[in-house]
């Protein structure tokens, strides 16, 4: 795997990469039931998603992470 970076200073790219793992563990429909608030952000499909983004920001093998602008 070809290393990647993500630039979350905003916070849009990482609610977006959150939408797209979301997507991917829970499908299409519990993700629409989640922007709807029809699922709590306790859900175990939350959980596990979150779970999913900490091992790619933890792979330091194909993440960069760069220092914090001041």
């Amino acid at each position: 795997m070809k290393a990647y970076y993500v630039g979350g200073a905003d916070g849009w790219t990482l609610t977006n990469l959150f939408e797209n793992i979301h997507l991917r563990v829970a499908g299409p429909d519990k993700h629409d039931q989640l922007s709807t608030h029809h699922v709590p952000w306790t859900d175990p499909s939350v959980t596990m998603a979150l779970q999913d983004m900490a091992q790619i920001f933890g792979d330091t093998a194909t993440s960069l992470v760069a220092p914090r602008a001041p």
